[in-house]
């Protein structure tokens, strides 16, 4: 499933980790948890078809919010992130992935929680097993 081969390529990834250490969450970032990390949603997907038949292609918009304490560490690690994913195509996991593009970066702080937060979307074409 494409969700498990995102999230295990994240956690795998040398530059992901080496900050992260694999703190990879879908949907939320836990409560009290360790940072820095990084929460994924998928905001959405898209199947093309055409007259004959589905063409096995999808494309999907996922979100990814890099979370630290501090500004600088929130842009390291969304930098990290940025490296493992844009232009990435090829095999993850069981997934073949056609290509990833950047199409958002932007910045938040969650004054209540004191949390940074690097926010990514990218748009990732895949093939449906």
């Amino acid at each position: 499933m494409m969700v498990e081969d995102f999230t295990a390529f994240l956690k795998a990834d040398a530059g992901i980790t080496s900050l992260a250490a694999g703190r990879v969450y879908p949907q939320n970032l836990p409560q009290n948890a360790t940072l820095p990390a990084v929460v994924y949603r998928q905001f959405s997907g898209k199947r093309p078809a055409t007259m004959d038949n589905r063409t096995q292609l999808t494309n999907d918009l996922f979100h990814l919010t890099c979370s630290a304490a501090d500004y600088k560490t929130s842009k390291q690690l969304s930098e990290k992130v940025r490296q493992a994913l844009e232009g990435f195509a090829g095999a993850m996991g069981a997934t073949t992935i056609l290509g990833v593009f950047l199409e958002h970066e932007g910045d938040t702080y969650a004054a209540e929680s004191l949390i940074f937060d690097t926010d990514l979307e990218f748009r990732i074409w895949h093939r449906e097993a």
